[in-house]
């Protein structure tokens, strides 16, 4: 059996790139504010959750928009 072909690198646009960097700036916020990031990009059937963290027992989940 064959190994799978590697994961090509997708090339970032610059608005990619800003919006990869907000998102890093809010997680950032969020750690420094106490939060736990539980997950990043979280994909579901209805969309994409940029951010989901936690805050002791509330989960707090964020949209970044720019």
């Amino acid at each position: 059996m064959s190994s799978p072909a590697p994961r090509r690198t997708a090339v970032r646009t610059p608005k990619q790139r800003a919006g990869d960097a907000a998102e890093d700036a809010a997680a950032k916020h969020l750690a420094a504010a106490g939060c736990r990031i539980v997950a990043r990009n979280a994909r579901y059937r209805d969309g994409e959750i940029d951010l989901v963290a936690r805050e002791r027992d509330v989960l707090v989940f964020v949209e970044v928009r720019m």
